[in-house]
């Protein structure tokens, strides 16, 4: 303690300011405790809240703001639900399928999240807190949400249990969720502990998710990225465009079903375009 400060870093921040912009005092009797806050909605909800906060400025607290964390946090937990739901019959050492013969589409899906995650562990080391769990959120409603495990639907649902393909899906959804549970672990405690129990997990894995250390990029990226970007990016972009399609084929099909009114042309008048 003596010849040296008690601490590594330390963060200040601004106001704390309520829904009207006023700052927190007792006397505007404007405050709201940490313990209102964690009995109302949870102590994950008032820890994401602290790590989505821009710390540079001053920082807002509400039930608004309360409200849409707490809808950003529902799409993080569904992410994990869904992963969770179809690993549960599977087991690492057991079913893991060896990375040269996943699939180019499934492979993507566990190389992809290595860009995410090292941008993640990034910010999180220089203390850009909001920045690291924006990225985990968008990562699990962009990325995998809608795209990647909208493309593992079919098998996992369709495929025989101890199918080549449904395991290869398994082996990259078990992957990502290992590690993105490692990652926002000190954000989101105890949500975070929940899934781990759950988590199918390696022979010798501690009990606990806070006896992990973070995931690494080779963890998820074994693969070149020239070799899996090039696939996946034209199955994106022909996922894009044949949904344009169709929704210009819906299109052009209601305009054809509309009824049309009655019109005049010249003195007669025609109903439907036929003469009546």
């Amino acid at each position: 303690m003596r010849g040296g400060a008690p601490y590594r870093q330390v963060l200040t921040h601004g106001w704390t300011l309520d829904e009207h912009g006023r700052p927190m005092s007792k006397s505007l009797g404007n405050v709201v405790l940490p313990t209102e806050i964690c009995d109302k909605w949870g102590a994950d909800l008032l820890r994401l809240w602290v790590a989505s906060q821009d710390y540079t400025a001053d920082v807002r607290m509400s039930d608004n703001v309360m409200t849409q964390l707490s809808e950003a946090y529902r799409k993080i937990r569904n992410t994990f639900r869904f992963a969770l739901g179809n690993l549960a019959d599977f087991d690492p050492a057991r079913d893991a399928v060896p990375e040269q013969e996943l699939g180019s589409s499934t492979a993507g899906c566990s190389s992809g999240p290595a860009r995410w995650f090292c941008l993640a562990r990034r910010s999180t080391g220089t203390s850009i807190f909001i920045a690291s769990i924006t990225r985990c959120h968008d990562f699990c409603v962009v990325e995998l949400s809608a795209f990647y495990f909208d493309i593992l639907k079919d098998r996992l649902y369709t495929f025989a249990p101890n199918n080549a393909a449904r395991r290869s899906a398994q082996t990259a959804m078990h992957r990502i969720a290992s590690a993105l549970v490692r990652l926002l672990s000190p954000i989101l405690v105890f949500t975070a502990e929940d899934i781990w129990k759950y988590l199918p997990r390696q022979a010798g894995e501690p009990d606990s998710v806070h006896l992990t250390l973070f995931p690494k990029a080779a963890e998820c990226r074994r693969f070149p990225d020239e070799a899996l970007d090039a696939p996946l990016g034209r199955t994106r972009s022909g996922a894009k465009r044949r949904a344009r399609r169709a929704r210009a084929g819906a299109q052009r099909q209601n305009h054809q079903r509309r009824p049309r009114g009655p019109r005049r042309t010249g003195r007669r008048w025609h109903a439907g375009g036929t003469t009546s």
